[in-house]
């Protein structure tokens, strides 16, 4: 199964992409990431799960701390679930990659 079929199979409603699109959301605001980031040793920001939590808990409610954990716990990665840019259409279309991405292993190094 590949990472868009995941996200499409455990986020089938509109309530539940909402919800996906609200999370991502706290990636895509510069001083929210700020908020819940921290430097990775080999280099760029990486997701701080803590702080991820917190900042939702205070502006949405635990509710969508439930749904991040169950999107976790089916495999979905959170670093992967928030910076990957995504088509997340409301309706029942797929949920698509929003550019092409490069997934070759050059791309993939650490400078």
């Amino acid at each position: 199964m590949t990472y868009l079929d995941l996200i499409n199979n455990l986020c089938p409603t509109p309530a539940s992409r909402m919800k996906l699109i609200t999370i991502r959301n706290q990636w895509t605001d510069s001083y929210k990431r700020k908020a819940i980031s921290m430097i990775h040793p080999l280099g760029g920001r990486v997701v701080d799960q803590a702080a991820l939590e917190v900042s939702l808990k205070e502006t949405h409610g635990a509710y969508l701390v439930t749904f991040m954990h169950s999107l976790i716990a089916a495999g979905v990665h959170l670093d992967a679930l928030l910076m990957v840019p995504l088509s997340v259409p409301l309706t029942r279309q797929p949920i698509t990659y929003s550019r092409v991405l490069d997934f070759s292993s050059e791309s993939a190094q650490v400078v």
